[in-house]
């Protein structure tokens, strides 16, 4: 089979309503929790070091001349919300997205939806999703409005901290945490690859296959 064109897969997202994620893909989420809080579902094709598909977001807020502002929506909404489309999204009634390692939800989570601490540093999430998009690897739905809002105005300081660090401001920026927990994963398909042509040097390998099993081998110098 030949590898999926990622513009061609795009192009079948035309809707929210139309979006169905391929058996054989894998899905996976993150979080961000606190007053203002975020989600992102994604997905992932079968294929080596394969880009990620953001599907979906669920922030409890918007912006507003640039401001942030609560949308009044509860967190146990919210919870519910969010763990109903990831568990459409992955046909599983368990299902989990990754957070800050500091947070503070772990039990209030609703009924099959679970938090998975992610323990990678935000500088390095940071750089690791940054590598994604210099790759071309990851892909926005059109009809997100938050995430790629906060894309455009992330900033990050002139210079590096004493400690050498040349961490992202923490500034309007809940969505896009979300994003890099999913990236700093550098998730990988967990199901079969479907195998591609065979390289030249295969192909030659196993058209003399015979020859070289018959060949006499020396202890000393390997295959004659």
């Amino acid at each position: 089979d030949k590898p999926r064109d990622p513009e061609k897969v795009r192009m079948k997202f035309v809707s929210l309503e139309s979006v169905v994620v391929p058996d054989d893909w894998d899905v996976i989420a993150g979080a961000d929790t606190g007053t203002y809080m975020s989600g992102v579902i994604g997905a992932i094709p079968p294929e080596d070091e394969p880009p990620i598909y953001i599907l979906e977001e669920f922030p409890n807020y918007h912006y507003v001349g640039g401001q942030i502002e609560l949308t009044g929506l509860t967190v146990r909404r919210w919870m519910e919300h969010f763990g109903q489309r990831l568990q459409h999204h992955s046909r599983s009634q368990t299902v989990f997205a990754w957070v800050d390692r500091n947070t503070t939800f772990t039990q209030e989570v609703s009924e099959g939806l679970a938090f998975e601490r992610n323990f990678i540093h935000l500088e390095l999430r940071t750089e690791i999703t940054r590598e994604y998009f210099q790759a071309g690897r990851i892909f926005l739905a059109p009809w997100l409005t938050i995430l790629p809002y906060e894309l455009e105005y992330a900033t990050w300081p002139d210079e590096a901290t004493p400690g050498g660090r040349f961490t992202r401001r923490k500034r309007h920026d809940h969505t896009l945490d979300c994003l890099e927990h999913v990236a700093s994963q550098r998730p990988i398909s967990t199901h079969d690859r479907k195998e591609g042509p065979s390289k030249f040097l295969d192909r030659y390998l196993a058209e003399n296959k015979k020859q070289v099993e018959g060949r006499r081998k020396d202890v000393h110098l390997g295959d004659a």
